[in-house]
């Protein structure tokens, strides 16, 4: 039984590989020539695309296109870039109080050129132990169901925000 289970798992692993094509392939049509070599350097380099003049709208767009002329269209069904908003589940963390998950969340999210396994598997180390990783994948799947808002308190526990032995009553006192 487990075997079977850990062949499919490799199946679902190894099928995006099935439908890579070459990174200039995706850059010629859904870049243009006026962010080729940002879109270029973004996907060679798995840095985050930021590139001059490009509007937010048009980097939505554009990368999505990338992941889909990449890896299959199936790669936007589960996880897009649109689910950056979900980055937010690791704000206010007691346990992170650099907001490193956050970050590494919003700047994985934003690599045009780096297939979702890598992306989930980026964000689910960025702490040794971090429970809020499922609330993020609860959140993707929300915001792919539904056309709510996700509402943090709804779906995820704050003890796993909380640091382990410190008494939380209330708002926090500023003096």
């Amino acid at each position: 039984m487990h075997r079977v289970a850990f062949v499919g798992s490799l199946i679902l692993i190894a099928l995006p590989l099935t439908f890579t094509k070459p990174p200039q392939y995706a850059v010629e049509k859904c870049c243009g020539t006026k962010h080729a070599d940002c879109c270029m350097e973004s996907i060679r380099f798995s840095r985050p695309l930021h590139c001059d003049t490009m509007e937010l709208r048009s980097k939505i767009t554009i990368i999505d296109c990338i992941q889909s002329e990449m890896y299959g269209f199936a790669q936007l069904s589960a996880l897009n870039f649109t689910d950056v908003t979900c980055c937010d589940v690791f704000a206010d963390n007691d346990n992170d109080a650099e907001s490193e998950c956050e970050n590494v969340c919003v700047a994985v999210m934003q690599m045009a050129g780096l297939r979702n396994d890598r992306k989930l598997r980026k964000i689910k180390t960025c702490m040794k132990r971090n429970p809020l990783y499922r609330c993020f994948l609860r959140c993707v799947q929300w915001n792919h169901e539904s056309s709510a808002a996700f509402v943090f308190e709804e779906h995820c526990s704050w003890r796993n925000k909380m640091l382990p032995g410190k008494l939380y009553l209330g708002d926090e006192l500023r003096v």
